[in-house]
């Protein structure tokens, strides 16, 4: 089928997606600098007053951690992808920072549910009070494990070829859907 106006619609596609991927830069930008001051400072202030042996502190503080690592990995990684899409610090470095990528997310959800459940119980059960603090740090610990071991196969099975390969496709995808 012939499309006259085919080369100026898909140069004008491109231009947009160039001008969404920059904003996308600069929202993750904003996103940041938001992020890096708000946890760093929560963080600043547990660890000053960490002589206060309180449960939620230290819930928060594994939460604060977990956003931290969203902060200092994920979004950096995100907004330099978005500016080269290329990786140049080879499969191994790809292959760790694919896995702490997985791993903040997972941690921040797994510490949320666990904050969910220490309320939960303080709620059903007011008077345990002296199993809460042993029962919050093996809820922790049980959160951090199944967060690396949720983050081990992005270590295993993503690779450099493999984001070449899922970009490919889905380009021929958006070229077939389009026609």
């Amino acid at each position: 089928m012939f499309r006259p106006f085919g080369t100026a619609i898909s140069s004008l596609r491109v231009k947009c997606t160039k001008l969404f991927e920059k904003k996308k830069c600069h929202i993750y930008s904003i996103l940041f600098i938001i992020s890096s001051i708000g946890n760093t400072t929560v963080f600043i202030s547990l660890i000053k007053n960490r002589h206060r042996k309180l449960r939620i502190n230290l819930m928060i503080l594994n939460l604060t951690i977990a956003d931290l690592i969203v902060t200092y990995i994920m979004i950096p990684l995100e907004i330099c992808w978005r500016i080269t899409n290329e990786w140049l610090a080879g499969d191994i470095v790809c292959r760790i920072m694919q896995a702490f990528r997985a791993f903040g997310p997972y941690l921040s959800s797994m510490v949320l549910v666990c904050i969910s459940l220490d309320r939960c119980f303080a709620v059903i059960h007011p008077m345990k009070v002296n199993d809460a603090h042993r029962r919050s740090k093996i809820m922790l610990t049980f959160a951090w494990l199944i967060s690396i071991v949720c983050s081990v196969p992005q270590v295993i099975f993503v690779c450099l070829f493999a984001f070449q390969i899922i970009i490919l496709i889905l380009i021929f995808l958006f070229q077939i859907n389009q026609s």
